[in-house]
């Protein structure tokens, strides 16, 4: 019975840690920010949803904002222009007019038009 139980722990250990460990910080495409908060366009392989990325705040000044991505898109449909995931200001623990930082890179190679790739300054 203890083995079985280091077994099971063992296994429940290393699922979790895994899921630690898969928390990339996402390369985006652009950024829109808008009155109603902040639209990411990411890469897609045709099946990337907003379950597929979390969101990590820097208790700083002013507040850091990074995308994470927590699950691999797996689909074999490639779209040029990837897709756009929005995060109102609440989702991202913002307050009104709070001040931000967003601390992702631009993908390299992108192929958004440099209009939207050139929003990412800080609100």
């Amino acid at each position: 019975m203890r083995l079985l139980t280091k077994i099971c722990l063992s296994a429940w250990l290393f699922a979790h840690s895994h899921a630690i460990c898969a928390l990339t910080s996402e390369r985006i495409l652009g950024v829109e920010i808008t009155t109603f908060g902040v639209t990411y366009q990411v890469k897609s392989n045709g099946c990337t949803t907003k379950d597929n990325f979390r969101i990590r705040a820097l208790n700083s000044s002013p507040l850091q904002i990074e995308l994470l991505r927590n699950k691999t898109d797996n689909c074999k449909i490639t779209l040029a222009l990837g897709t756009k995931i929005s995060y109102t200001y609440a989702e991202l623990g913002l307050k009104a007019g709070q001040k931000f930082r967003l601390t992702n890179f631009l993908a390299q190679n992108s192929q958004v038009p440099t209009s939207v790739a050139k929003n990412t300054a800080e609100r």
